[in-house]
């Protein structure tokens, strides 16, 4: 889990905000899969609230 930005070095924050922006205005019903290796923090993508 990224708890600090230190702990953050390909920017997963920006990702997960680009995607809320793109959830939270979108008018259809949409499904969001990120796909990548053990240890890639996309749970951590997930996880950050913006």
């Amino acid at each position: 889990m990224i708890d600090s930005r230190e702990q953050d070095p390909f920017d997963h924050l920006s990702v997960a905000r680009e995607l809320s922006g793109v959830l939270r205005s979108s008018r259809q019903f949409l499904a969001l899969g990120l796909f990548g290796p053990f240890g890639s923090e996309t749970s951590s993508v997930c996880s950050m609230r913006s």
